[in-house]
């Protein structure tokens, strides 16, 4: 897929989680429409993640996800990577860290 055809699918992408997102958990995401002048991370709105979307028919999860890491701490947040495939369902990588630590918020447990 070209530059401005695989652009456009990325755009859906992206709007597509952030609506997910904002219904699921009641908050009001939106595309970073800063990332292409200033680079960074895809979604605003959600407190304390960086979010990379990537809706590509070709996965590359360990490039994504260094370019997820890399904005992430870029901005002192925790990364997340949304990806799907077409006719597939949306996915979510992240560090067992975070996973710990949303099971434990989850379960009522300290950390």
């Amino acid at each position: 897929m070209g530059g401005r055809k695989s652009r456009s699918k990325g755009q859906r992408g992206e709007r597509e989680v952030a609506k997910i997102l904002n219904e699921k958990l009641s908050i009001e995401s939106k595309r970073n429409l800063a990332q292409y002048q200033e680079g960074g991370f895809d979604l605003v709105g959600i407190p304390d993640y960086a979010i990379e979307v990537k809706r590509c028919e070709k996965i590359s999860i360990e490039k994504w996800w260094d370019q997820c890491k890399e904005q992430a701490e870029d901005s002192n947040l925790i990364p997340l990577l949304f990806y799907r495939k077409s006719n597939n369902k949306w996915k979510v990588v992240m560090d067992i860290d975070t996973f710990c630590n949303l099971y434990k918020k989850e379960n009522g447990r300290q950390e």
